[in-house]
């Protein structure tokens, strides 16, 4: 389990956008075993509204975890315009 949890700190560290998207095919996927379990065949429409609904939570946490480089000028205190 702690391997698993020090990927996902350093996929957020390194490359947040394949996070999103990893967690937005694990979710569909999971609605799709889930599914097949209870023996229903989940309509494309709810598996896309999962997906994007997944997509937008994962966006905003990553908003508030991710600094911009304008961010953190802001932060120090420093002019991004002086170099």
């Amino acid at each position: 389990m702690d391997a698993i949890i020090e990927f996902v700190k350093g996929l957020l560290a390194r490359e947040p956008a394949r996070f999103v998207a990893y967690g937005a095919v694990a979710a569909t996927w999971a609605v799709t075993q889930l599914g097949a379990l209870l023996g229903v065949v989940v309509p494309d429409n709810v598996l896309l509204a999962v997906g994007t609904i997944v997509t937008f939570i994962l966006t905003e946490i990553i908003r508030h975890l991710v600094y911009s480089p304008a961010t953190v000028a802001a932060i120090k205190g420093d002019d991004l315009t002086t170099g």
